[in-house]
C-alpha cells in the first residue's frame, strides 16, 4: 500500500472517504511525532503536509513499507504461479490406478490363501512359494505408489525452499561448493 499515493488520491477530502483511510492513519501515526498525528477525519492535504513537515525519515520509512509490501506481493505471485504450474494430474491418476490394482491383488491373494487353506491345509496356504508369488506380483505396484509419495515430498520441499529463497544442496554439491571457497 503506497500511503503517499493514497493520500494524494484523497486530496482535500477526509481520509475516511477512502477504503484504506484507516490503514493510512495507523501507519502514518506510527511514524509521525505526537504533534503531527492525524485522525480518520483529517483531510488528505493536511495529512500530506504533516508527513512532509516530519522530514525525510518518515518518507524513507514509508518507502520501506512499500518495498516490503511489494516483495511480499511478488513472493505470493511466485507461489501462486508455482502452484498453478504443478497441476500434475497424470501422475496422480497413475498412482490412483496402481493403488486400486494393489488393493485388488491383495484381496485376490487373501481369497486365494483362504481357498488354498480350505482345500490343501495350512502348509500349502502359508508356504514360502505363496509369499514369493504375492511379492512378485504386488511389488511393482507398491513401488509405483511408494515412489510417487517420495517424489511428492521431495518436490514439495524443493518448492518451499525455492519460495523461501533457501538453496537445497545435495551432499556432493555441498562438498564441491565448500572446496571452491
Amino acid at each position: 500500500m503506497n500511503i503517499l499515493k493514497i493520500i494524494k488520491t484523497i486530496g482535500a477530502a477526509a481520509l475516511s472517504t477512502h477504503p484504506l483511510g484507516a490503514a493510512v492513519v495507523a501507519v502514518a501515526n506510527g511514524l509521525l511525532p505526537d504533534d503531527k498525528k492525524i485522525d480518520i477525519d483529517t483531510p488528505g492535504s493536511v495529512a500530506m503536509a504533516n508527513i512532509n513537515s516530519a522530514g525525510e525519515a518518515v518518507k524513507i520509512k514509508l518507502a520501506e513499507i512499500d518495498l516490503q509490501e511489494t516483495k511480499e506481493q511478488e513472493l505470493t505471485k511466485r507461489y501462486e504461479a508455482m502452484t498453478k504450474a504443478d497441476g500434475q494430474e497424470t501422475r496422480a491418476k497413475i498412482v490412483k490406478d496402481a493403488m486400486r490394482f494393489l488393493c485388488f491383488l491383495s484381496s485376490l491373494f487373501v481369497i486365494s490363501i483362504a481357498y488354498t487353506y480350505s482345500t490343501n491345509g495350512a502348509e500349502a496356504a502359508f508356504s514360502l512359494d505363496m509369499a514369493a508369488v504375492f511379492g512378485v506380483v504386488v511389488s511393482p505396484f507398491a513401488y509405483v505408489v511408494r515412489a510417487y509419495f517420495g517424489d511428492l515430498r521431495t518436490e514439495t520441499e524443493s518448492r518451499h525452499a525455492a519460495i523461501n529463497g533457501n538453496e537445497k544442496i545435495g551432499a556432493i554439491a555441498g562438498l564441491v561448493k565448500a572446496f571452491r571457497k
